[in-house]
């Protein structure tokens, strides 16, 4: 099993699987783990991981938003 398919099993313990898959599944979220990586650095399993859970509760709070919505909230905390 791969980091992140351990990962978005705990994720959808905690979320549900429609909230996890928007995110996992989105094909913009390789992109933006990679963006994300590029400027917090550190082990990339572990930083797609913070980008799933923080995607996720983001669609959590916001059902209506999108998982670009998440990605550019994520993109103003990471530039903050």
């Amino acid at each position: 099993m791969s980091v992140l398919e351990w990962y978005r099993s705990l994720l959808r313990e905690d979320y549900g699987e429609d909230l996890t898959a928007r995110i996992l599944d989105d094909p913009g979220f390789p992109n933006f783990v990679g963006e994300a990586h590029e400027i917090e650095g550190g082990e990339l399993n572990a930083v797609a991981c913070e980008v799933a859970c923080h995607a996720v509760e983001y669609l959590e709070d916001d059902p209506g938003a999108s998982a670009n919505d998440a990605y550019d909230e994520l993109r103003r905390r990471l530039q903050g």
